[in-house]
C-alpha cells in the first residue's frame, strides 16, 4: 500500500528552526552587545563621579593646609605619593603669598579616577592671624616638664625660640618688624639675641589635639604637627585698668589676698620683687597683677603669684567678660592639694609645681612651665576671639575662607 511522503513537512519544519534560532541569536548578541555598552557607560559615569568626589575632597585639603601654613603652594611630590590613593592633586597659582599679613589665593584642583578627570579652580582668603589664639596651652620660652597633663585642645611648644617675635611699643621699623593691624601702640620685633633650645618632659599627657613644634622628626607621633609660622608672643597695655569703676577694683601694695568673694575685676599692683599670695579667693572677674608696659620676659619674673587653698577666678560675664589671671610678669607657684579653677584668658611669665589648676580657656606662658602636675586646659573659642583689654594679638582669629569655586575646567 502506497504512503505519501512527510519531506516536505519535515523540510517546512527545519527551515522554521533555523529561522527562529538565528533571530534568537541575533537578539541575543544585540542584548548582550547593548548590556556591554551601557556598563561602560556606567563604568565612565562611576568614574566621573569619583574623580568629582576626588577633586572635592582636594578642596577641603587644600584648606586645610592652608589655614596650618599660608603659604602652602600646593601638593609637593612627597605628598602627592602620599595622597595618589585619595586621587586628588593641589596647585597654587602665582599670586600674593604672606605668613602674617591677610591674602586671597588661587587654587587649581584635579580629582583623577581611571581616565577620568575634574578640575575646577577656588579662590580663598587666608587671615593667617596667629595660631597662640586657637591654643588652649601655648608654651613660648623655655622648658615644659610635669605628669598628668589633660589638654582638650590644640597645644604649641616653642622649640626654636628665635620663631617667637616679642612685642615692643613705640614706633619701630626695619626688616625684623611686623607692624600690627590691630593696634597702634608698637610692632612685633624678632629677638635679636638666641635663648638656648628648651626641653619637652611631659609624662602621661593626655593631649585631645595636636602638638605644634617648629622641629618634627620622622619619630613624631601622629599627634604633633610642625608649626611653619613664626609666633607673636602677645603684648599688653594694662594701665588703663588701673582706674576703678563699676567692674574694677584696684589693690595697691597687697601681698596678699584671702577669703574675698567679689564681682569685680581685681587689679593688683605691686613693687618688683614681692609676691602675692591668693587663698581661698572667689574673683569672677578675674585678677590682673600689673607689670610694666616694655617689661622683658627674658629678663625673668617681676613677681611671684603663690596659689593656696580653693580658688576661684574668672568666669563673670558682665564685669572682667574673658579676663583668667592675666599676670605677664609673674611666675605662678600653687601649693597644697587644693585646685584652682580659672575660666578666660591667662597671660603668665612662667609656672613652677602646679597642681591642680584647671584652666579654661586659653592659657599663654611666656618662659617656662616646671613640675606641673594634675593639671588641664580646656580650649575656649570665644575667650580667643573676644581677649580682654589691653591684650594686644597679631592679626585677627585665623581663618580660611573659600570665596568662590570656578565652574569645572
Amino acid at each position: 500500500m502506497y504512503r505519501p511522503s512527510n519531506s516536505n513537512l519535515n523540510g517546512s519544519v527545519l527551515l522554521m528552526t533555523l529561522v527562529i534560532s538565528g533571530l534568537i541569536a541575533m537578539v541575543s548578541l544585540s542584548f548582550g552587545e547593548s548590556v556591554s555598552s551601557q556598563m561602560g557607560v556606567a563604568r565612565k559615569g562611576m568614574s566621573a563621579l569619583h574623580a568629582d568626589l576626588a577633586a572635592q575632597s582636594g578642596l577641603e585639603y587644600a584648606r586645610r593646609r592652608v589655614s596650618l601654613d599660608p603659604t602652602w603652594q600646593g601638593t609637593s611630590a612627597e605628598e602627592a605619593n602620599r595622597l595618589a590613593p585619595l586621587g586628588f592633586s593641589v596647585i597654587r597659582e602665582p599670586g600674593e603669598v604672606s605668613e602674617f599679613f591677610p591674602t586671597q589665593a588661587s587654587f587649581v584642583v584635579e580629582g583623577t579616577k581611571g581616565e577620568a578627570h575634574s578640575k575646577i579652580r577656588t579662590s580663598m582668603d587666608i587671615e593667617p592671624g596667629d595660631p597662640v589664639r586657637t591654643k588652649a596651652l601655648s608654651v613660648l620660652g623655655g622648658d615644659f616638664s610635669g605628669e598628668n597633663v589633660d589638654i582638650n585642645g590644640d597645644a604649641i611648644w616653642i622649640d626654636l625660640p628665635e620663631f617667637a617675635w616679642v612685642f615692643k611699643h613705640g614706633f619701630l621699623e626695619g626688616n625684623d618688624v611686623h607692624v600690627s593691624s590691630r593696634t597702634s601702640l608698637g610692632a612685633w620685633e624678632r629677638p635679636s639675641t638666641a635663648r638656648p633650645r628648651p626641653n619637652l618632659q611631659v609624662a602621661r599627657m593626655n593631649l585631645r589635639g595636636l602638638l605644634f613644634r617648629q622641629i618634627s622628626d620622622n619619630n613624631a607621633p601622629d599627634s604633633e604637627c610642625e608649626l611653619q609660622q613664626p609666633v607673636h608672643i602677645p603684648g599688653w597695655s594694662l594701665d588703663p585698668w588701673l582706674q576703678e569703676n563699676e567692674c574694677t577694683r584696684v589693690f595697691r601694695g597687697n601681698r596678699r589676698l584671702k577669703d574675698i568673694k567679689m564681682k569685680k575685676t581685681a587689679v593688683v599692683l605691686l613693687e618688683a620683687g614681692e609676691t602675692l599670695v591668693l587663698e581661698d579667693v572667689q574673683l569672677f572677674g578675674g585678677l590682673i597683677l600689673w607689670c610694666e608696659n616694655n617689661y622683658n620676659p627674658s629678663d625673668g619674673p617681676r613677681n611671684t603669684i603663690v596659689l593656696r587653698g580653693k580658688n576661684y577666678i574668672g568666669g563673670e560675664p558682665e564685669c572682667g567678660g574673658s579676663v583668667g589671671l592675666i599676670a605677664p610678669g609673674a611666675r605662678v607657684i600653687s601649693t597644697g592639694g587644693r585646685k584652682t579653677d580659672i575660666h578666660g584668658l591667662s597671660l603668665w611669665h612662667s609656672a613652677w609645681h602646679l597642681r591642680r589648676i584647671i584652666s579654661r580657656g586659653v592659657t599663654i606662658v611666656l618662659d617656662e612651665i616646671n613640675n606641673m602636675k594634675d593639671c588641664s586646659f580646656d580650649y575656649n573659642f570665644e575667650i580667643a576671639n573676644n581677649p580682654p583689654s589691653g591684650i594686644l594679638f597679631f592679626g585677627d582669629m585665623p581663618k580660611v575662607d573659600v570665596t568662590s569655586v570656578s565652574e569645572k575646567l
